[in-house]
């Protein structure tokens, strides 16, 4: 979509448990096609100390009104969890309604929950082993 002048680029809501990194709009210009796509690019960096899951990014997108005109949505990090520490791209294909002047990125995370998967693999674990002793006992060794 070709624009006069880009909108006004700004961090909505981010997730405490992440930090965006050289987040930017940019103009892609495809040789075989005249239109312009516009792409959000940066990174995201895991600033907790635990791993994360289900990262999800939507950007917003407002006219000259302040009238809200629609959001894209997507699931950006496509790993089943993403490690204290680590960071990941941000490649958003941006499909902007006519009159966009603001688009607001937010960014969701939630924190894998150690405690409840631990437990169901302890529970697991205990199960094997009594099966295992029933099977020894069934068997006739002790």
């Amino acid at each position: 979509m070709p624009l006069d002048a880009p909108p006004q680029f700004e961090h909505g809501h981010i997730s405490p448990n992440l930090i965006v990194e050289n987040a930017i709009m940019r103009v892609m210009n495809d040789a075989t096609q005249p239109q312009q796509d516009w792409r959000l690019q940066g990174h995201i960096r895991n600033q907790s100390n635990s791993p994360l899951e289900e990262i999800k990014c939507d950007v917003s997108y407002f006219a000259p009104d302040g009238t809200f005109l629609g959001l894209d949505m997507t699931n950006f990090y496509e790993l089943d969890k993403m490690d204290p520490g680590e960071s990941a791209p941000i490649d958003i294909h941006l499909k902007m309604p006519l009159h966009t002047v603001r688009c607001v990125m937010n960014i969701h995370s939630k924190k894998k929950s150690h405690n409840l998967e631990g437990a169901l693999n302890d529970y697991l674990d205990r199960l094997d082993a009594v099966s295992k002793e029933r099977d020894r006992k069934a068997e006739g060794v002790e």
